[in-house]
């Protein structure tokens, strides 16, 4: 079935012969047979990548890192704002007293309505842990449905879901947890809509214009960065099918303006307030989010040269891959050899199917915008004074990477659809093996098993995959609650003590979370305006701009080397307290963090503490007496 030959069929045709018999399963019950024979082999594999998050405890434990609490408190958030009639999108509960665009952030909020029952029940940590093990399934189940546009055979189509929801590129993401990259079911289901746009036609072009606008509403607040470069694929992909089969698409205009006004039309009322609120709204960031962009920029050798998330990496090669795109969690473009050279052979023998055509174009060009401004061989990327300006050879993503929007688009993250055309292209060269290979009928499915085998293989993944395995427990410390409801108002501003930042920042956010929001706070690494009228939003140890001293000195009390007590020392620390509005301290000190040293350091600051138990300390901002 090609994306641009295939015609819609008649009425008779559909229905097929009137003395064949017709099955006397109701339609929806074989459906969903089919479905949960689909999904299920890719959740049990999804299980197996990801097993350290049932095995610690889904609903306790969290992957290591800082994207993944940034998710699951985005999962607490929405539910709150919601229910208090508060924006969802921007909150001065971070950042405070300035405000946090969330949509500038990594927070999933689609996802989080949509778990919403979960989070209620079990909370934000098992609504977290249970999207990333259905991210490579419901991915991968995209998949199968655009493969279906090129065979009819389900398990070959399964393999073409496999080789997306399990690429190089998704073990990566999954590896480092970079949670709004891996969860890619839509741009898939966004290329089958292009193919029913142009070719099916089967749908009432409304029905099919709101099913396009639902997608982008979807994508658009689960990760804005992956929409923007699904709409140049798509928009891309469809100027291709233009080129090669316009006189049936222009007969069909009346059809494809219907369909394309409704999804304008109901894109642009969903999102118009939202979209606003991410350009131009509070707390919106103005030029880069990213600060080095261009240092992320896929290699050449990217696709033959396996990565640290594969077991099958000699160490010679995997040394060296360790250097592109800079980081080992920014390096998506691995194929494998194998399934590298079914793709070089696919596009040569299927040259005569425009549906191959296109997702060979689809492939090259993603892999060429993900080597960014400059060519990189076998090497660490260099970019110039300014962060998202490449330095080197020139390549054609140059010309995105001063573009407003654009300039914050991580060049090796096109990846994703080289592996959506790599995939398509896998399942039509399958397709036509089975069919057409000049061997027995069993000798050609053998044949054909193997070659599945021989792609798949350099794939599989090194377990425990990345950041998984270094799951770590987060849970509010003992009398908490109880303290802050009897002591803090509701609302009021508190620092916490360990400060917000580096690794200490999952602990005070999730403290945050799981009281159900009742203090505001001010807290680093949230993606904030820079400036000098923001630096108590800025992190002082990953440098993203200014920091702030009463940051600095709690990050240093955290290091056992806060700077000595002094009059000055508690009067610079208090004043910046004060401008913010701050007036607790929340500390939170482990039984292993020399808990006396670092209480008497906080009483010779704040003086002594209002309510003590356990290891949590309350203390109220003393007033500066000048």
């Amino acid at each position: 079935m090609s994306i641009i030959d295939t015609e819609p069929t008649d009425g008779a045709t559909a229905r097929g012969p009137r003395h064949v018999r017709r099955p006397t399963t109701r339609w929806w019950a074989h459906r969903w047979s089919i479905a949960i024979w689909v999904l299920l082999p890719y959740q049990v594999l999804s299980l197996i990548v990801l097993w350290p998050l049932v095995a610690r405890g889904i609903t306790t434990h969290l992957p290591f890192g800082t994207d993944a609490v940034l998710d699951s408190w985005g999962y607490s958030w929405l539910p709150h704002a919601v229910t208090h009639w508060m924006n969802p999108f921007v909150t001065d509960y971070v950042n405070f007293p300035g405000q946090v665009n969330l949509l500038a952030n990594t927070t999933q909020l689609a996802l989080a309505l949509v778990e919403w029952p979960l989070t209620a029940l079990a909370g934000p940590t098992a609504s977290f842990n249970v999207a990333c093990l259905a991210a490579p399934t419901l991915s991968a189940a995209a998949m199968y449905l655009l493969a279906r546009t090129v065979t009819e055979r389900r398990l070959i189509a399964w393999a073409g879901g496999l080789l997306y929801g399990f690429s190089g590129y998704m073990l990566t993401a999954l590896g480092s947890f970079h949670f709004q990259l891996f969860f890619v079911p839509i741009p898939p289901l966004l290329f089958l809509a292009l193919h029913h746009l142009v070719a099916v036609r089967r749908q009432r072009p409304w029905m099919l214009g709101l099913g396009i606008a639902g997608l982008v509403v979807i994508q658009f607040f689960i990760s804005t960065e992956v929409l923007m470069m699904t709409a140049v694929m798509v928009a891309g992909a469809g100027l291709c099918a233009l080129a090669l089969c316009w006189h049936q698409i222009i007969t069909s205009w009346r059809y494809i303006l219907s369909a394309l006004g409704t999804a304008a039309g109901a894109t642009i009322s969903l999102l118009a307030w939202p979209a606003w609120i991410a350009i131009a709204g509070p707390g919106h960031i103005s030029g880069l989010v990213i600060l080095t962009p261009q240092a992320y920029r896929a290699d050449l050798l990217g696709p033959i040269f396996p990565t640290i998330a594969q077991a099958i990496a000699p160490a010679r090669p995997a040394a060296i891959a360790s250097h592109f795109a800079t980081a080992s969690s920014e390096n998506y473009s691995y194929l494998g050899i194998p399934l590298l050279l079914v793709t070089v052979l696919g596009m040569i023998v299927l040259w005569r199917n425009r549906t191959v055509v296109v997702a060979g174009i689809v492939a090259v060009a993603a892999f060429i915008l993900s080597l960014g401004g400059a060519l990189v061989v076998a090497g660490t990327p260099t970019q110039g004074s300014v962060g998202n300006i490449a330095t080197g050879t020139w390549m054609p993503g140059r010309l995105l990477e001063q573009l407003p929007l654009f300039e914050n688009i991580i060049p090796s993250r096109w990846a994703l659809f080289t592996s959506i055309g790599v995939a398509l292209i896998a399942v039509a060269l399958l397709d036509r093996m089975v069919t057409s290979l000049p061997l027995p009928g069993a000798a050609r499915v053998t044949a054909t098993v193997a070659l599945v085998v021989m792609v798949v293989v350099p794939l599989l993944p090194r377990l425990p995959l990345g950041e998984a395995s270094l799951s770590i427990e987060y849970k509010l410390p003992k009398h908490m609650q109880q303290l802050v409801a009897n002591t803090i108002p509701h609302g009021a501003g508190v620092i916490s003590y360990p400060y917000p930042t580096g690794d200490n920042f999952m602990r005070p956010v999730t403290w945050q979370a799981a009281m159900d929001f009742p203090f505001k706070m001010p807290a680093g690494y949230f993606r904030v305006p820079q400036g000098s009228s923001q630096t108590v939003g800025f992190d002082p140890v990953y440098g993203y701009g200014f920091s702030s001293y009463p940051a600095q000195v709690l990050v240093q009390l955290e290091a056992g080397t806060p700077p000595s007590p002094s009059a000055n020392l508690r009067e610079a620390f208090l004043t910046p307290l004060h401008t913010w509005g701050v007036r607790w301290l929340l500390a939170g000190i482990g039984p292993g963090q020399h808990r006396r040293t670092t209480s008497r350091y906080l009483e010779h600051l704040l003086g002594h503490p209002v309510a003590h138990k356990g290891g949590v300390w309350i203390y109220r901002v003393p007033q500066l007496h000048r």
